[in-house]
């Protein structure tokens, strides 16, 4: 068989691959250097399934997240939001906690200006709409719930497989004073402490919240001191840079871009618009109204292909994504003698079943027949 790799409709490279039954074969492409377009795997020739000999994807054009961060004070902080990656994906606002309150934060956080808000020793009295990170502070919601705890919280374990905490190590580091997260159900512990966890995220309608459970400063007898030592490590700038990729939404830029027919997504544009037109792989255009303040839910994901959005009253696509038929299951069309749902198995039985056969069609056939025969006797005048 042949897998031909396309790019804009224009084949990039075309590989011959000999795969034995029952066992599978990759390969890699060598991608050029692009910053949008769409790409199309097809492999031929085509089998009992066609649909699956098609799979698409797509490249966006990343764009800076728009992050603000809410802090009384925290220079290591601003350094690290300041590195050049960090410039390179994000665009930072900074403001002091009496920035809360203005009617200007009111209007930006409803309107979803922002991507991301980083809350340091502070809380809003409402969630923005937009993913958020509290630093020893937690969201006001009440769903992400503290104890208090005696003793140093060392961390003792670190999910190095989430985009948050991969390459980010917490063995040396040193914490005076924190408190254990009581995460909700459906959240995920990312560090664990001797205390218990110390960090989590917990999703909330389209976004999500991370909560740190110790501060980087403190304030004693009115002296600003350091609770930790991790600015100090080079994990600590690495950790902001997963958070401005992660929850800043610039993942890079083929980023959660492809769903499974049928499954709703959620679209999320870079400037506040009413309405977004989504044009169907085969021409069609279907015009969406806002459903939240940053967010637009698109179910008709029924085609294979790539999906363009258009923005407002715009001509040009500003983003894609992909409906791809990436389910084993479904492509394996060999007849199975049991199947399994859930935690049962069924097991094919064969057996007979009594059944009606209709004779009215050959009663029918037959009088049609006669009818015919005495048509032809008519016209040859013959007698009998």
């Amino acid at each position: 068989m042949t897998i031909e790799l396309f790019l804009d409709d224009e084949s990039l490279d075309l590989v011959e691959l000999s795969i034995p039954a029952g066992e599978s074969r990759g390969w890699e492409f060598d991608l050029p250097d692009v910053d949008a377009g769409q790409l199309m795997l097809v492999l031929a020739p085509t089998d009992a399934l066609a649909a699956d000999n098609k799979v698409y994807a797509v490249v966006n054009r990343p764009k800076p997240a728009k992050v603000l961060l809410v802090t009384p004070g925290n220079d290591a902080l601003r350094v690290a939001l300041s590195t050049p990656q960090a410039i390179d994906i994000a665009h930072v606002k900074i403001a002091e906690p009496s920035f809360l309150t203005d009617k200007a934060y009111q209007t930006e956080t409803e309107g979803g200006v922002y991507d991301l808000i980083i809350y340091d020793r502070c809380s809003p009295t409402s969630l923005p709409q937009a993913n958020t990170l509290f630093i020893g502070s937690l969201p006001p919601n009440g769903a992400l719930k503290s104890r208090k705890h005696e003793g140093v919280p060392h961390i003792v374990d670190v999910d190095r497989t989430h985009p948050l905490t991969q390459f980010v190590e917490m063995s040396h580091i040193k914490i005076a004073g924190g408190f254990e997260l009581v995460p909700p159900p459906g959240s995920h512990v990312l560090f664990h402490a001797v205390i218990g966890p110390i960090l989590a995220i917990a999703p909330r309608d389209g976004f999500e919240d991370v909560v740190l459970g110790f501060t980087l400063l403190d304030t004693v007898d009115g002296q600003v001191v350091p609770n930790t030592t991790w600015p100090l490590r080079q994990s600590f700038p690495v950790f902001i840079f997963n958070t401005l990729r992660y929850l800043g939404g610039s993942h890079g830029a083929l980023s959660a871009n492809s769903v499974t027919p049928g499954k709703a997504i959620t679209l999320r544009t870079p400037a506040y618009v009413d309405r977004v037109t989504v044009v169907l792989p085969d021409g069609r255009r279907r015009p969406i109204q806002r459903q939240s303040p940053t967010a637009f839910t698109f179910a008709e994901t029924d085609q294979l292909g790539i999906y363009k959005i258009i923005e407002g009253a715009q001509n040009q696509e500003s983003l894609r994504f992909a409906v791809n038929l990436f389910r084993e299951r479904e492509s394996d069309l060999e007849p199975q003698m049991s199947i399994e749902l859930g935690h049962t198995k069924v097991v094919g039985q064969a057996s007979m079943q009594p059944t009606r056969r209709e004779l009215w069609k050959w009663l029918v056939a037959a009088g049609l027949l006669l009818l015919l025969f005495e048509w032809f006797i008519y016209n040859r005048r013959v007698y009998l």
